[in-house]
């Protein structure tokens, strides 16, 4: 009989069907972009933290559908901004617009879209068009903005400058009338904190949003991991191993997952394997 596969999975983002944990994030999210204000969240939490797992769980289609988001209502698109190489206000909007639906015939903002992409620059003044041909379609768009901290320059005065108008334009599209977009973007730190150097001269972009941040997984969202992950592979954790892992991960969720790997590999194992495995997590940056 073959081995099982390790199960745990750590250094890339868990797969939608993999996501444990985040409850309270997740209801807040789904109930800012689905309610009626069509309102706006901001994730910040330390590197390794979930922020990447947790937008492409928001994302993921039959996720959204089980909170009420169906595709003929909504436009999800997820974007990781630090795939932009030098990033600009234009390149910026030129990957939003290229990841848009093609919706058929003149349904939707297909005729906007094209004339932009056409255009040399791309201003946030320019979108006006884009979406009031979604809300015309009926649907409401909402941008899953992943390392957003790389959209706020703020190294030179130039940058400062660039970063307010940006800033300031996206605030205005997230606010005008009829509303048709909603923002969701993830930050290393609060969106607060990135947005301290720049001098808005109206209100500042980050009071639009609600704003979550990670922390560690609690006890039971770990055990909730443990078990979730376990299941059929005929392999258990006993206490003493699930108090092992969780107290020499503090519950992060990277180390958590990395230290649930190892274990797994290193089972039925022997006496000193609980310290091989912190020597090597402390090895790895923990």
């Amino acid at each position: 009989m073959p081995e099982p596969r390790n199960p745990f999975i750590y250094g890339v983002p868990v797969p939608p069907s993999k996501f444990v944990g985040r409850k309270r994030e997740v209801r807040t999210i789904f109930d800012q972009i689905a309610g009626p204000a069509l309102g706006s969240v901001a994730i910040n939490g330390e590197h390794r933290m979930g922020r990447t797992s947790l937008l492409h769980y928001i994302v993921d289609p039959d996720v959204a559908a089980g909170w009420g988001i169906a595709p003929d209502r909504y436009v999800l698109v997820y974007l990781d901004c630090q795939s932009i190489s030098g990033f600009t206000p234009t390149r910026f909007w030129r990957r939003v617009l290229g990841l848009l639906p093609r919706w058929p015939g003149d349904e939707g903002p297909r005729g906007a879209v094209e004339r932009l992409l056409s255009q040399e620059g791309v201003a946030c003044s320019d979108l006006d068009a884009v979406l009031d041909g979604i809300h015309r379609s009926g649907r409401k768009l909402v941008l899953l903005l992943d390392e957003f901290e790389w959209a706020i320059r703020t190294d030179t005065e130039e940058d400062l400058a660039t970063t307010r108008d940006f800033l300031s334009g996206f605030r205005a599209l997230v606010g005008r009338v009829p509303r048709a977009l909603s923002l969701v973007v993830a930050t290393r730190e609060p969106l607060e904190a990135l947005c301290r150097p720049i001098r808005f001269i109206g209100s500042p972009f980050h009071t639009i949003f609600v704003s979550l941040t990670l922390r560690p997984f609690t006890r039971e969202e770990a055990e909730e991991l443990i078990d979730e992950y376990l299941r059929g592979t005929g392999v258990e954790f006993s206490e003493e191993d699930r108090d092992f892992v969780y107290e020499v991960s503090g519950g992060h969720p990277y180390w958590l997952q990395n230290a649930c790997f190892k274990l797994f590999a290193g089972k039925p194992g022997g006496e000193g394997l609980y310290e091989e495995i912190a020597q090597a997590l402390r090895d790895e940056g923990l």
